[in-house]
C-alpha cells in the first residue's frame, strides 16, 4: 500500500516552474554591458526597459534561441 502511494505522489510531482506559475522568480541585481543603440532602443519603448530586457532573455533561454 505504501509503495502505491507513493508512486501515486510520484506521478503527480511536475516541474516547479509549473507548479508554481503564480510565484515570482527572485530578481537580482546585476551590471552588464550593452551596445548604446540597443540600450536606447529599449528605452524608447517604455521606462519598462529593464522588465523588456528580462522578457527577452527568458525567452531566449526557455526557446534555447540565443
Amino acid at each position: 500500500m505504501l509503495l502505491l502511494l507513493i508512486k501515486e505522489g510520484i506521478a503527480r510531482l511536475r516541474p516547479a516552474h509549473e507548479a508554481h506559475r503564480n510565484v515570482s522568480p527572485v530578481k537580482k541585481t546585476i551590471s552588464i554591458k550593452i551596445d548604446a543603440d540597443i540600450l536606447a532602443a529599449l528605452k524608447s519603448l517604455s521606462k519598462g526597459y529593464q522588465t523588456i530586457i528580462n522578457s527577452i532573455l527568458r525567452k531566449a533561454v526557455t526557446t534555447g534561441d540565443y
